[in-house]
Order: structure tokens, then C-alpha cells, then sequence
């Protein structure tokens, strides 16, 4: 289930293309990563797509959710940030700062930092928290079936990680991505779910925009997302069925 590129060198497309021709079987994340090897030159026609594993994983129940998010100082309805180190400067982090004030004052949601890598996005975190004016709760160094939890609570996610949109997805709950690599925009359109831009064009208005017009069909998006989950995690499942076939288990 691997998502593919970018990969911009020729040599290093070439490589790719050599290494997925050799291969003994190909399961894909997404289809823009299916046509991105087609582009590529590669011609084997059984490329197929799948979805995430990740998706199959379980969550790790209410009580945990609830004593992480308590023992966070999280308490009352949330929203979920997940953030990552990036290249768009401190005036990104300024953009997304104020997007989070703005879910917060208007919809009356605490802002809940899920931490996925915290030696890499512990310090984005609390930059944007303190622009917030205010530390947020932060929930760190926790496992994919926690994070799951804590996530299927939150009233939103707004994320740059691929990962806290794939555990959003699991959990259900409504999601806007900021795009810093293809693979975010393309599971976002898998599930139909907005983008709130990339890191060079990301703008406050428009990012408020799209949220709130998110907000205004929660309860829809929320059943459309269940309904595309459903299909998704059947896709995921073929991925065993692939590799039992291929060592014949």
C-alpha cells in the first residue's frame, strides 16, 4: 500500500520504474500513485490499489481516551491540531495559529495538539500554541489505538500529518488537511474531505472558509465519511489477501 512520489529527478524515476517492474507484486495507496508509476513507464497491468493499512487498526476504548485527554488538561468538546515540521516559515505557522483561533472562538472547541512524532513536531507545536495566545493541551508519544480515541472525540481534525488523517478517517471524524506533499491531498480526495491549502498558498480567510463550510454539513460529512471508511477499509483488507498469495499462506 505504498504512496508514490514526488519523484522529480529522470534517474531516479527510472529507478523507481526498475524496481516496480522486478517486483513480485504492487499494492498502491491511492490511485495518483497508481497513475503516477504509469507516467513513470511502467506497464505491468496488475498494479493494484488498495488503502492504508492503517485504516483496519483498532481504537483503544472511551476509558482511554478519556484519561489521556483528562490527563492532558483537555476537558470539554475539542478539536484536534496535528502539525509537522515544514518550509513555509514562521508566517505559516502565524496562518494556521490564527485558523485554530478562529475554529476555537466561533465554534467553542479547545484546540488539542496531537503530537505524532514528538522529536520532530513537538516544537511547531508549541510555536503555534503560543501564537495561540495561550498553551494548548498536547497529547504526545501515544499509540496508534490511543490516538484513535482520543481522535473518534474530537469535533475535527485539522492536520498536516498524513497519519492523523488516516486515524481521523478510522475514527470518523471530519477532517481539513494542509497539503505539504501530494499523499495529503490525494487521501483527502479519496474521502472527499477539503484541503485548507498548500504550504505556499494557504490563505486565513479562504482556510476559515473552508472550515466553516465543513462545520455547517458536519453531521453529512461525518455519514459520507463513514460510508467511503467502510470501502476503504475493504480495499485495505485486499493487501493481506495479496501477500498471502504471494508466499501462498
Amino acid at each position: 500500500a505504498n504512496g508514490i512520489g514526488p519523484v522529480s529527478r529522470p534517474e531516479n524515476r527510472r529507478r523507481v520504474r526498475q524496481a516496480v517492474e522486478r517486483a513480485d507484486a504492487v499494492t498502491l495507496r491511492d490511485e495518483d500513485s497508481a497513475q503516477e508509476l504509469r507516467a513513470m513507464g511502467v506497464k505491468r497491468g496488475d498494479l493494484t490499489v488498495t488503502a492504508d493499512p492503517v485504516l483496519l487498526l483498532e481504537g483503544a476504548g472511551d476509558e482511554a481516551a478519556e484519561e489521556l485527554l483528562l490527563s492532558a488538561g483537555a476537558e470539554g468538546p475539542f478539536f484536534a491540531v496535528s502539525v509537522r515540521p515544514h518550509g513555509g516559515g514562521r508566517e505559516l505557522e502565524r496562518k494556521i495559529a490564527e485558523v485554530c483561533v478562529h475554529v476555537s472562538s466561533r465554534y467553542g472547541l479547545k484546540p488539542v495538539f496531537v503530537v505524532m512524532q514528538p522529536e520532530t513536531d513537538t516544537d511547531v507545536s508549541l510555536r503555534i500554541s503560543a501564537l495561540m495566545g495561550s498553551e494548548c493541551p498536547m497529547i504526545s508519544g501515544r499509540s496508534p489505538g490511543e490516538l484513535i480515541s482520543v481522535i473518534e472525540k474530537a469535533k475535527l481534525v485539522v492536520s498536516m500529518r498524513l497519519h492523523t488523517l488516516i486515524f481521523a478517517a478510522r475514527a470518523g471524524t471530519p477532517m481539513a488537511g494542509i497539503v505539504y506533499d501530494p499523499k495529503v491531498s490525494s487521501f483527502l480526495d479519496e474521502l472527499g474531505m477539503p484541503s485548507l491549502g498548500s504550504l505556499s498558498d494557504l490563505t486565513v480567510t479562504a482556510a476559515d472558509e473552508t472550515v466553516d463550510a465543513l462545520m455547517a454539513r458536519r453531521a453529512d460529512a461525518a455519514a459520507e465519511l463513514d460510508r467511503r471508511l467502510t470501502q476503504e477499509r475493504k480495499r485495505a483488507a485486499e493487501n493481506e489477501t495479496v501477500m498471502r498469495s504471494l508466499f501462498k499462506i
